[in-house]
């Protein structure tokens, strides 16, 4: 079926004069299946992989972390920036942060390997990022205290935590949300479990089944943590996974494939991730974080945020349930 993509596109690219990267077009295409119903849809595709052919090139020869084409080389501007949700948060003084001052960090950890990850997951053309990254802490605080690691349902986030349901206000499902408000919801309602309430990458209505439905879980309490604040966040982050938001929205990002990511975002805060670990790469101390964009994405998924310049914002608004 790819062979067969490959042949069709190339025959229009013969037709059509084309860029320097025609070639790597016509791979990226048999690659991931491409179907374009149009020579114009074709050739506007063709711009958009040309345009991030010619970044990844040169920012390879940068030699910093390493950029890659993948699932999104294709896309416009427009269709990648549906995938950051994150409406950023602006706390007063009346918020509590927690700064962990008394407490001793190990030099590493990666809850991966304690077991207290699900796999990868894709949230696909849906700006529930924030869904994904609050299941993500509440399935590692969940294992902590069962030994049990359940997926949790981002649909019943997407669908039930909004307008003002469970004290969820900014949310509103895929056109973005906010980690701190999935968190505060669940300390009212069960979060169900994947299986009971599956993904569908749209906005539906809420299905909540009630208190005990399925294997759910229910959060405690929640800690927002102590902003820009490297001893607090890798205290929370030893202490389990930590929701975090970062800026996503530009190319060194969108198309990371290795290394640890040091410079090429800001601190506009736009996507919800996961902080899973830290450790040090290099002589460079990095941020584990877990994406929600599939494993074909970063490096299996995941991608490594420089820890002490802040990189992304990613300590700017750390949460996660107690």
């Amino acid at each position: 079926m790819k062979a067969a993509a490959s042949i069709a596109f190339a025959a229009v690219a013969t037709a059509t004069p084309m860029g320097d990267f025609e070639h790597e077009f016509i791979k990226f295409v048999a690659q991931h299946n491409r179907r374009y119903a149009t020579k114009e849809e074709y050739l506007a595709r063709y711009a958009e992989f040309e345009r991030n052919h010619a970044f990844i090139t040169e920012w390879n020869k940068k030699g910093e972390h390493t950029v890659a084409h993948n699932h999104m080389s294709d896309w416009t501007r427009e269709e990648y920036r549906q995938l950051l949700g994150y409406k950023p948060e602006y706390k007063t003084e009346a918020v509590e942060f927690e700064s962990y001052e008394n407490i001793t960090v190990p030099k590493s950890i990666d809850w991966r390997k304690e077991g207290a990850v699900t796999a990868v997951k894709d949230q696909g053309q849906c700006g529930s990022c924030w869904t994904f990254s609050s299941t993500g802490s509440l399935e590692g605080r969940h294992f902590q205290k069962t030994g049990v690691l359940t997926s949790f349902s981002e649909q019943q986030l997407v669908d039930c935590c909004n307008n003002g349901v469970g004290e969820c206000y900014m949310s509103q499902g895929c056109q973005g949300g906010v980690m701190d408000e999935a968190l505060t919801y669940t300390q009212k309602f069960d979060l169900m479990t994947e299986s009971d309430y599956p993904y569908t990458a749209q906005n539906g209505s809420c299905q909540y089944a009630g208190a005990g439905s399925g294997a759910g879980y229910k959060n405690a309490k929640k800690a927002d943590i102590a902003y820009n604040n490297v001893n607090a966040f890798k205290a929370s982050i030893a202490q389990g996974p930590t929701s975090i938001a970062i800026e996503a929205d530009q190319m060194a990002f969108q198309f990371y494939a290795g290394g640890v990511l040091k410079s090429g975002c800001g601190q506009q805060l736009d996507h919800g991730v996961l902080a899973v670990g830290y450790g040090v790469e290099a002589g460079v101390p990095y941020t584990l974080v877990k994406n929600s964009w599939a494993a074909k994405w970063g490096d299996h998924g995941y991608i490594k945020l420089e820890q002490d310049n802040d990189t992304c914002g990613h300590l700017n608004q750390p949460v996660r349930p107690i």
